[in-house]
């Protein structure tokens, strides 16, 4: 099993007090797993729906030890095709109800640590139907250039993209893919858009890939706001966020793959850019980390910050770890070259949209 450590509030329990007599307290802790699930075939037909199979612990394994305890698998739609567990659990300790699965109650769960304690969770197979593409970001490149001269905060992403749903079985058929889109309105695994999520004040939005740029998506800005320019923009409503529709050149069935590069700006008189007075001026902005998609995996995720030329004393804050590197970057009549930033980071999901701070 994989050990988790959790930092608790600074007050959690107070010196000296009796934790028997606390009263009781919920402490909820929030993860997420890339790549937990399969497809199961792993080929369908173009117009055959999708099964994905996902396997997990059927048990409760805690360090601590706990008084009782359950787990609560819920798949994305009702229709579940089989579960299981190996060993098989007991009847009553197995329940469906809809789409959800519960395994427990389990009471008097031993710790991990207990001397002569080796008990092993069952392993739970859930096939469940997931007739939704399982888009995946093998590569997120990001370039953030701050330009005073310009007024610009500028963002490029490329994006290398694979639908990991169920590949293909047989050949490509468009008059099959336009009557399940048409005609049929039927749920398919193939990937016609992706809605992403900017921040107010976005302009100059563009969509391009290898053949040049791409004229279906769809743009919907919103004005500036100062006061969000420190929110993740994934976490901002729809109706506070710009949104840009991107509809690749080609609908993505399983196993296809797509590269693009998206690119706006945010002027930096908009509250991107706040000054610190000091013995010397120093500068504050905002970057989002990557582009966050909703539930997708992002394998690989860089996130370069190119400085104005002559930018010193360069220091920022990411909510999670990252490896990190100073590189150096020339363009027209630099004398010195522009200090960069390059923050990496591997399994990433949307919770990684989070926001750098940089000061300089």
């Amino acid at each position: 099993p994989h050990l988790y450590s959790v930092k608790l509030p600074l007050h959690f329990l107070q010196p000296g007090s009796n934790e028997e007599t606390l009263a009781d307290t919920s402490l909820t802790i929030t993860g997420m797993l890339v790549h937990a699930s399969t497809p199961l075939p792993a080929s369908v037909g173009q117009a055959e729906s999708q099964n994905v199979l996902w396997k997990g612990s059927a048990g409760i394994v805690s360090v601590y030890g706990a008084g009782s305890g359950r787990i609560k698998v819920k798949s994305p739609q009702p229709t579940i095709v089989s579960h299981s567990t190996e060993p098989a659990l007991p009847s009553d300790q197995v329940t469906k109800s809809g789409s959800t699965i519960t395994y427990g109650p389990f009471s008097s769960i031993p710790s991990l640590l207990k001397s002569g304690s080796h008990s092993v969770a069952p392993e739970a197979r859930v096939h469940y139907l997931h007739n939704s593409p399982i888009l995946t970001i093998v590569e997120a490149d990001r370039k953030v250039k701050i330009s005073h001269w310009k007024n610009r905060l500028e963002v490029e992403d490329k994006l290398w993209l694979r639908n990991d749903g169920a590949k293909l079985k047989g050949h490509f058929s468009r008059v099959q893919h336009q009557l399940n889109a048409l005609v049929q309105k039927a749920k398919t695994n193939t990937l016609s858009n992706i809605v992403m999520q900017l921040p107010p004040g976005v302009d100059g939005a563009y969509f391009i890939d290898e053949s040049g740029n791409v004229s279906t998506s769809q743009f919907r800005p919103k004005p500036p706001s100062p006061s969000h320019v420190d929110t993740p923009p994934h976490l901002l409503t729809p109706l506070k966020a710009s949104i840009l529709d991107v509809r690749p050149r080609y609908s993505l069935l399983g196993g296809w793959n797509y590269t693009c590069s998206i690119g706006w700006y945010v002027k930096l008189t908009d509250g991107w850019l706040k000054t610190h007075e000091t013995a010397e001026r120093r500068f504050i902005t905002h970057i989002p980390f990557l582009a966050a998609v909703k539930d997708t995996a992002i394998d690989d995720a860089t996130l370069r910050i190119i400085f104005p030329e002559g930018s010193k004393d360069i220091s920022f804050k990411v909510p999670f770890a990252v490896d990190v590197e100073n590189e150096r970057s020339w363009s027209f009549l630099d004398t010195i070259g522009k200090p960069v930033l390059k923050l990496h980071k591997k399994r990433c999901s949307e919770r990684h949209g989070g926001m750098v701070t940089v000061e300089y």
